[in-house]
């Protein structure tokens, strides 16, 4: 992200592959007051999140929502509750990066360091993120080895699921095993 202070004001703008977008224009600018910044710092992980979820659920996406996500898949706090809270960031932003701007790099960012947050290798929820991933990228170029790929971590990640009895996560991704196999 980029920051300049203008009149007081700190504008952010988050930077995008505008060859990707296309035509359509899509600019993330957002006026703070120069203390705004520390006092969202200063609010917790759990209050962030909340505050971006109510913007997904009034589906709106924007550069506040962006900036909330932001600051929680930053913080460095090594507890179990943070760094829970800080996968749900990269996940929502990875979910953001894909459904919104089709920015494929930025979301492979997004899925490698939640990756590296969760520190295991039983994690059936990132599974489930990279085999969409894969998929889609697959099916827009027509390569059989990325979809292959994305059929790879649909089974590793429902296996997981299954075996931690997410029953929820399961279905997620045996719908998205099914999908796979019919497109």
């Amino acid at each position: 992200m980029i920051y300049f202070h203008l009149n007081n004001f700190i504008c952010i703008f988050a930077p995008m592959n505008w060859k990707k977008i296309g035509i359509i224009l899509l600019s993330l600018c957002l006026f703070l007051p120069l203390n705004a910044k520390e006092e969202l710092t200063a609010l917790s992980s759990k209050d962030l999140l909340t505050m971006a979820h109510k913007d997904f659920d009034k589906g709106t996406i924007s550069a506040n929502t962006m900036l909330y996500l932001n600051i929680v898949a930053n913080r460095q706090e090594n507890t179990v509750e943070s760094r829970t809270y800080r996968v749900q960031a990269l996940l929502a932003l990875w979910n953001i990066y894909f459904y919104q701007f089709f920015d494929y790099p930025k979301c492979l960012e997004c899925l490698t360091e939640a990756k590296g947050v969760l520190n295991e290798t039983n994690a059936p929820t990132w599974d489930m993120y990279a085999g969409i991933l894969y998929q889609t990228l697959g099916e827009q170029g027509n390569d059989q080895t990325l979809c292959k790929k994305a059929l790879a971590y649909y089974r590793q990640g429902l296996t997981k699921a299954l075996q931690q009895q997410n029953q929820r996560l399961a279905n997620d991704l045996f719908s998205n095993l099914v999908n796979l196999a019919y497109s």
